[in-house]
Formats: structure tokens, sequence, C-alpha cells
């Protein structure tokens, strides 16, 4: 009993025992060698479902910055390959393997490939581990799922560090990100922001949308004098990054003392850079990274793992972290969309249908 016919048979009320339901046989996306292009379906087969690991027949997937990096090479996690790409989706619990509950058989999830398994998102089915997989409330869209785990998780870390700093006023780039949208939704009226993005008609985007006066263009001819004026006196103490590169160094430079720079991303794909040595010795500015699936890996080690589950299904129920739709594909398609995003993120998520 293979994949669809087993999970069918078994939502159904058959007993099916585990021990014939362990080779499923699927279509995906296979990256055989790192900067290779994205090409075609390949056949795939998953053999085994091991402890703590569950399987998942995918509703939907999406594209992310870290999907580029990830398939280029160039991303801090390397799967030993072929390995499928995509971090992230939803779908359905279609079996558990040991030491899970198998009350998330049939169950509706959102999920995270793991870093340790070579399957990703971009296929019919990921196998995965435990602590990535989020059951949904009810009143959740299943397509907007799809696309509700990394940009939303990311954010209510980002928003715990600027509480826990105590920061008040923070310089954002990559400010007109699906990302950056919904920080500043998560955190209206609690921080200041200044906003930075890397294109003119973005700046006019940002100012619609009601509540980003502060708005600067990194690519105008006056940016690094629109900058120190406005952060003048103005005591920003936190730089949240999605950028990178040599920009990031100015932009610390221009912190109060004590302010700290946290990098999240690198979609500059350039070196770390421009940084004042006085900045870090005698004004006390520090960098640091953050990966998603280290903090992550934290709260499962904590216990505080289902917590964050329930805050997340809670602010997802309320409506928070909304995500523009600009295009659904079935996966045959996704060459053409991985290109069609790289050049356009700020346009919105591509749904990807299995």
């Amino acid at each position: 009993v293979h994949g669809k016919q087993w999970y069918q048979r078994r939502v159904h009320g058959e007993n099916i025992p585990d021990q014939m339901s362990k080779i499923f046989n699927f279509r995906g996306i296979q990256l055989k060698r790192y900067g290779q292009s994205i090409r075609g379906v390949s056949p795939l087969t998953i053999s085994s479902v091991g402890a703590g690991q569950v399987l998942i027949k995918m509703h939907g997937t999406t594209i992310n910055p870290s999907d580029f990096g990830f398939v280029k090479g160039m991303y801090g996690l390397k799967k030993v390959l072929p390995a499928v790409p995509g971090f992230e989706g939803a779908g359905t619990v279609v079996e558990t393997g040991k030491g899970v509950s198998e009350s998330l058989v049939g169950r509706r999830v959102a999920c995270l490939a793991s870093s340790h398994l070579q399957w990703g998102t971009w296929a019919e089915y990921l196998l995965t581990e435990e602590h990535l997989v989020y059951p949904l409330a009810d009143e959740i869209d299943f397509d907007r799922a799809c696309f509700g785990l990394i940009n939303p998780l990311t954010v209510m870390a980002l928003k715990e560090k600027i509480e826990k700093g105590g920061h008040k006023r923070v310089v954002l780039t990559a400010a007109a990100s699906t990302l950056a949208k919904q920080l500043r939704q998560l955190c209206a009226n609690k921080f200041e922001f200044v906003n930075i993005v890397r294109r003119p008609e973005l700046v006019e985007e940002l100012k619609r949308e009601g509540d980003n006066d502060i708005v600067l263009d990194s690519s105008a001819l006056d940016f690094e004098q629109a900058l120190t004026s406005q952060l003048h006196n103005w005591n920003a103490t936190l730089l949240l990054d999605a950028v990178g590169g040599p920009e990031l160094g100015r932009l610390l430079h221009r912190l109060a003392p004590g302010g700290k720079a946290v990098l999240y991303g690198s979609l500059s794909y350039k070196n770390v850079g421009d940084i004042n040595p006085l900045d870090i010795i005698f004004e006390g500015k520090t960098i640091e990274g953050f990966y998603l699936h280290k903090w992550l890996q934290s709260k499962a080690e904590d216990k505080s793992i289902d917590q964050l589950k329930k805050e997340w299904n809670s602010l997802m129920v309320e409506g928070n972290f909304d995500t523009q739709i600009a295009k659904t594909i079935p996966l045959e398609q996704i060459a053409a969309a991985v290109k069609e995003y790289n050049l356009n993120m700020s346009a919105g998520k591509i749904l990807i249908k299995p």
C-alpha cells in the first residue's frame, strides 16, 4: 500500500498495519548539484518514517529567499545531495514515527523542512521532525498556511529581541518585504521604525500603508545624507538587517552607542563590511546573527515549543501575518516561478501546488 492509497484507507477507518505503509512513491524537485538551475520533477521514494519523524502529504509550498541561497550552495545549511529543496509549506499528516502521537495523522499542519534530512517541501510529500510541524486551528486557511511559518516565526523572534532588549527605535532594511510588513503589523504603535528600501518605487508603496512616513531609498544619490539627517539624535539602538554587505557597517555606525545589529538575511550575497573598529571598541556596538532553525531548536530544548505553536496559531487566527499571493502554479512550473520571484520578491508570494 503506497502513499495516497494508504492515507485514504486509513482516514476512512481501515486499520492498515504500519509495516504495510513503509514505501511512498511520489514526485518532487531534486537538487543533484549546488549551483544548478531548477529543472523538472523527478520520481522520489521515502522508504520509512523514523523515530521522531512525521510524513506529510503536501497541500502547497512556496519560494523564499533562503531557497535561492540553498540551491546556489550559498546558504549556511548544506545537505548531502541529492536533496529536495524548499523550506516551508503545509499539508496533511499521513504517518508518524516512533515517539510521535498518532493523533497527528489526518491533521492539517504547517511544516518546515528538517536541516538534518534530505527532504524539502518542493515535492508531493515531506518527511520532517515533529518540532517542525504546526497543527492548524480550523479557522486558518490552508493556502495561507503554506507560507505561514518562516516569515511569521522570524517576525515573532525579532519582536522578542526588540522587547527583551528594551529597544524603542529600530532601523529596518528590506523594508518592503513580506516579513518587514508583517513585523510592522505585529508591532503597530509599539516601536518606531526607519524603513530602508532598495528601489524608489517602494518608497511610495510603503508610505501608502499609512504608518511608514520614515522611508529611505538606499539607491538614491542623497541616501547617506538623508540617513545621517534622519538618525541624528534619533537614538536608534537596533538594526534588523536582511541584506548584509558593506551597508551594514555604515548603518551600524549611525546607531546610538551600545546599539546592536541583528543580521537575519543576506540578500546582497556580499560580505559584511565598512565596520568602524571604534564603533565596536569604544561605543560597545555589536553584531549578531539570527538563524530560525537554531531558535526553534532552542525552543524545543527548553520545552517551550508547544507554547510557541499555541501563540503562533492565535496570531494566525487573529489575522496577523497577512501575505499577498502573487499567483498559484503547479509544481511542474516551479523553474519559471523561481526566476520570476527572484526578479521581484516584493510582489507577493507564489503558491505552489504539488
